[in-house]
This record gives structure tokens, sequence and C-alpha cells, in this order.
């Protein structure tokens, strides 16, 4: 459903227009953008777990809970670290990008848009169809 949510936003080439125009062309005409690497409710349930009273136990315990959960799940150890020392300040960690980084035309932002509805309805037949076969097999092993 979460990519469906995403797709939503981009149904029609009217919605993908204006979140271009409104989004994307902005943090294009600067020189650097910042980025969220991760949804902000995951770094908000990481600060908060960062505070249960297991990893406040002594003065260094939370700031390794912060860096072993931020680094397990990022892309480099360097952006863990990062995230984790952001957490520790309670501070949500904001990176910068170049803007060469970000789709810098419309043609380019509907193919990356065209690609995001693609996978969206390859994952859906993909879960849709794992379904099937776990009812298929249940009913089998039940004799019907």
């Amino acid at each position: 459903r979460g990519f469906e949510a995403v797709v939503g936003v981009f149904a029609t080439p009217e919605l993908a227009g204006e979140f271009f125009h409104e989004i994307i062309l902005p943090v294009r005409r600067q020189e650097l953008g910042r980025v969220l690497l991760r949804a902000s409710a995951r770094y908000a349930l990481l600060l908060r777990e960062s505070f249960e009273a297991r990893n406040m136990i002594s003065t260094g315990e939370r700031w390794r809970w912060l860096k072993r959960e931020c680094c397990a799940s990022a892309m480099k150890r360097q952006v863990g670290l990062a995230e984790a020392r952001a957490l520790l300040r309670c501070d949500i960690p904001k990176f910068m990008t170049r803007r060469e980084a970000l789709p810098g035309s419309w043609r380019q932002f509907s193919a990356a848009i065209a690609d995001l509805k693609d996978s969206s309805r390859l994952l859906r037949r993909r879960v849709l169809l794992g379904t099937r076969v776990g009812r298929r097999t249940s009913l089998i092993q039940r004799g019907r």
C-alpha cells in the first residue's frame, strides 16, 4: 500500500506536474539541496526508542544504541554515524546533495515516475500472486 500511496500523488500528469514545479524545481535552483534519507517517522521512532530506560543506563549507552541502530540500516557507515550524532542532539538528520543528483528536467522526472508506477504494479502482482498461491496450497492441504 505504501507504493500505491506514493503513486497516488502522481496519479495524473497534472498532479505530477504540480509536484515537479512546487517541489523539485525550487530545489534544483539551489546550489545544494537538503535531503532526508529516511522517513521522518522512522527518525522519530529511533529518537523515542533511544530514550527508553535500557538505553539510558550509562553515559555512553544511548550513543552506542543510536550508533548501532543507525549504522545497521544505513546505506553507508558514515551516513549512519551522522544520523546517530544528529539524533543524539535530538535533531532530525538532514543531508545536503548537489543539484546534479536530482532529476533536472521534466523528462527525467517523468521517467522516474513511470518507473515508480511500474514497480508498484509489479510488486502488487507478486504480492497478490503470493497470496493466491498460499490460499490454494492451504485449500489443497485441507482436501478441497
